[in-house]
């Protein structure tokens, strides 16, 4: 772990901060007991996530939260969750989720994407619909 201070004196930007890194640090995230959203989310020993933690307050900038784990989705977060529940003759199939890193020219951030994959049938006729999905993008300006 590591702490700093930040300070700039600049004309376009006078601000003071505090800043702490953390290397190889590990989120945890459990399922717990009982019956909920959680429960059927996630694998049923949880999922861990290495990364690099970082927190800033700066008296310009506010509070700043960051943390990288590299360019791929991140394993444990992103996947089908079977369902497999009727309502009339709507079936929900699986529930869809994928969390990963981003950049672009503006900066990094996270993007993420919930899903379903719903089957309908009426009488001779049958139709898989894999989506809709609604997605969140936050990019943290450089």
């Amino acid at each position: 772990m590591r702490f700093g201070v930040d300070y700039a004196l600049t004309p376009a930007r006078r601000a003071v901060g505090l800043i702490a890194d953390v290397d190889h640090a590990k989120i945890v995230i459990a399922p717990g007991d009982g019956d909920g959203f959680l429960q059927k989310m996630l694998p049923a020993d949880g999922v861990q996530l290495d990364c690099n933690v970082a927190l800033g307050l700066s008296s310009d900038r506010g509070l700043d939260i960051g943390v990288s784990v590299g360019n791929a989705p991140l394993a444990g977060l992103s996947g089908t969750t079977p369902v497999g529940k009727s309502l009339g003759p709507i079936r929900i199939d699986a529930l869809t989720r994928d969390l990963r890193p981003v950049t672009t020219d503006r900066g990094t951030g996270l993007a993420l994407s919930v899903g379903v994959k719903l089957s309908l049938n009426l009488g001779p006729l049958a139709v898989t619909l894999d989506g809709p999905s609604v997605g969140v993008r936050r990019v943290v300006e450089r």
